[in-house]
């Protein structure tokens, strides 16, 4: 049954459930959330029965149940209690019918029910009445564990303050003493050289390559531009403390605003590939913005503010298809990528859909100029649905409701980018919570990772192969590990190490 929102509200699951009728009455019945109707149910949890009636001979069946607020929603409370009254019709081998949903306090309605509707299908046989242990394993309650624990001696970021979001003012000691040493040298180093020009000058070499969803760019050097140098170059002011550096930063942004593209002609900031590549160029310029936030002027730094705030784009797949259909182009602002585009958790699409947008968002609260309300709820938003990414996306140990292949895009796109954010800048900790399942977007690799000479994955989904680094340059293929070792407990970065020792680093020597 789609759960029925207001004009203008982010995507719900759909609720599931299932009544095993025989001898005239519900004898047993499961309740389950999939994000999609062509999606099966992960999880599904028994349901107590005793309040439908009599199933009528027409296959009317009407009662109510209980359940808490996590049954209807991966993020919901599990501490509220939802009543649902349901109205159930069997038709021939069809089925239908609609929910209120009623949240309860001390035994009463608490505001006004929300309506969940839809249809589905019958089988025959198996209505009878089941006792507790006939019911699969994996049927079991639904998990009412934290998703996130504060961090430790958090400091709320005030409001100004920068950087915020890879890492606070009071670590940078840490940081530079850290640069200096032989393997800090080495990822420095390595930063200059990606940057080009050992990372002394602005990139003059661009990709010529118009904006298209697929990545038709031609094979490119190192050091050709990038959505992302304005990070880099902030990445360097961060480290030697050189303004230098923030302009050189500066440029790139103003690079960005006039239209030029990225190596990859899927992440141009004017024209991004279609919705999903947005999330990744927003975080793209929020690295920019922090990194550089006090070294640039204040109305520059406003103007780049408000860009990300604002951002309202014609993708370049929805200027395609709208020239196809003959209509105007839909649009794509940051209320749609904070939850209103349809897709759902499972689809490699949504981490950066929400995972950019939520940087970008956490990046500007509080800022001067900025829309704190907007912002506020945007977040609010995206963070309500972390939860449906990692229950119905992600699940308990990593596997993806797409697979493997796809599931990169959707974690290195941003989603990872977005919990390691919330450390810093809101004290928001998924990974070391009571429930595993964001630790587990890394961890996985340890179990799965393989090749001689090259890193390879289980082709395991709907597309995909097994390389794990098919191409240079190629976002989709690459950043497991960057934030990896930041997204997963410190227990276990020596196991992750050795995943990456032995299967990926071979290959690029």
């Amino acid at each position: 049954m789609n759960q029925v929102v207001e004009p203008g509200g982010i995507d719900l699951d759909l609720v599931v459930i299932t009544l095993g009728v025989a001898g005239g009455k519900v004898n047993w019945g499961t309740i389950g959330l999939t994000p999609q109707a062509k999606m099966k149910v992960a999880r599904t949890a028994p349901i107590d029965v005793s309040g439908f009636g009599p199933v009528s001979a027409a296959g009317l069946a009407e009662g109510s149940f209980l359940v808490n607020g996590r049954h209807l929603h991966p993020g919901g409370d599990p501490t509220q209690t939802y009543r649902i009254d349901v109205v159930a019709r069997r038709v021939q081998g069809m089925a239908g019918g609609k929910a209120n949903l009623v949240r309860i306090e001390d035994g009463k309605p608490a505001g006004p029910a929300r309506l969940a509707a839809g249809r589905g299908g019958c089988a025959k046989g198996g209505g009878e009445a089941r006792g507790p242990d006939s019911f699969p394993l994996w049927r079991s309650d639904i998990d009412t564990g934290a998703w996130w624990v504060p961090v430790e001696g958090f400091k709320p970021v005030a409001a100004g303050e920068h950087p915020r979001l890879l890492f606070r003012k009071d670590d940078l000691p840490a940081i530079r003493e850290r640069a200096r040493t032989p393997q800090g040298q080495a990822i420095v180093k390595r930063l200059r050289a990606t940057l080009g020009n050992d990372g002394e000058a602005v990139p003059t070499r661009f990709n010529p390559t118009p904006p298209h969803n697929h990545n038709k760019s031609p094979e490119l050097p190192m050091g050709t531009f990038t959505t992302w140098h304005a990070a880099g170059f902030g990445m360097l002011y961060q480290l030697t403390g050189e303004k230098k550096y923030a302009d050189l930063s500066r440029q790139c942004v103003e690079l960005m605003l006039e239209g030029k593209m990225d190596i990859d002609n899927r992440y141009a900031w004017w024209k991004p590939g279609t919705d999903l590549r947005c999330g990744s160029v927003l975080a793209a310029m929020a690295y920019a913005y922090d990194l550089c936030y006090e070294a640039w002027q204040e109305d520059f730094r406003t103007k780049i503010a408000l860009e990300m705030q604002n951002f309202d784009k014609v993708t370049a797949s929805a200027e395609e298809s709208a020239a196809a259909k003959q209509q105007p182009p839909k649009r794509t602002d940051i209320k749609a990528l904070a939850g209103r585009t349809g897709y759902p958790p499972g689809s490699n699409h949504y981490g950066s859909l929400i995972g950019g947008t939520g940087v970008a968002m956490l990046a500007i609260r509080g800022d001067a100029g900025v829309d704190d309300a907007f912002v506020a709820e945007r977040l609010a938003e995206i963070e309500s649905n972390i939860p449906r990414m990692l229950e119905l996306g992600f699940g308990d140990a990593g596997f993806y409701a797409e697979g493997l292949p796809p599931s990169r895009l959707s974690s290195n796109g941003g989603f990872l980018e977005l919990l390691y954010a919330l450390r810093n800048a809101a004290g928001r900790d998924y990974v070391n919570a009571p429930r595993r399942n964001a630790a587990w977007i890394t961890l996985r690799w340890i179990m799965h990772m393989g090749g001689e000479g090259f890193a390879s994955q289980p082709s395991r989904g709907i597309y995909g192969d097994d390389s794990f680094y098919a191409r240079d340059n190629m976002l989709s293929h690459s950043g497991d590990f960057v934030f990896g070792f930041g997204s997963i407990p410190a227990k276990y970065r020596r196991a992750l190490l050795w995943t990456h020792s032995t299967f990926v680093a071979p290959g690029e020597r």
